[in-house]
């Protein structure tokens, strides 16, 4: 084990600059290159993405919700959140601002519940059952939060070839 440790360490006398490991393993062939340039974050994105989600950004997710999917593992339909916002946006939104100081989604919104649907057939085939899984709804309404606001950029960085 030491052996390899002593083969492939750093001479003592070589920087541990990692500011421009990037560009100098990539080149300025590539990294000058319009398209790399293009796909770049501008600060004023960067610090877009970066803020914590808002009531309004919520509100607008929720509006795009399917109100005909099925309740979520927590028993909470999209019509249900959509009758009862008022009570509830406040309450996740505030949910949404501890998990984005943590990092971190709490247990629950972490899991799902698999379910399986009969198929047209025989139910006794297995071939002849698909399985589904349940989300919380309040789940799919800040992911959705989230998949609006990178939709912003997301076409100038991932371009199809």
């Amino acid at each position: 084990m030491n052996y390899y440790s002593e083969l492939f360490r750093k001479p003592a006398d070589e920087l541990a600059d990692h500011t421009n490991c990037k560009e100098n393993f990539l080149g300025p062939a590539i990294c000058e290159h319009p398209l790399v340039l293009n796909s770049k974050l501008s600060e004023e994105e960067k610090t877009e993405l970066d803020l914590p989600l808002t009531i309004d950004e919520l509100d607008k997710s929720l509006e795009k919700a399917n109100f005909r999917s099925a309740s979520g593992v927590d028993g909470l339909s999209n019509l249900f959140l959509r009758q009862y916002w008022r009570f509830f946006r406040t309450v996740v939104h505030r949910y949404a601002t501890h998990c984005f100081d943590r990092g971190r989604l709490t247990d629950n919104f972490r899991g799902a519940t698999i379910k399986p649907i009969p198929k047209k057939g025989d139910p006794a085939s297995l071939g002849n059952w698909r399985p589904i899984l349940l989300l919380s709804n309040v789940y799919k309404i800040l992911s959705s939060t989230l998949n609006i606001r990178l939709n912003k950029i997301v076409n100038r960085i991932c371009r199809r070839a």
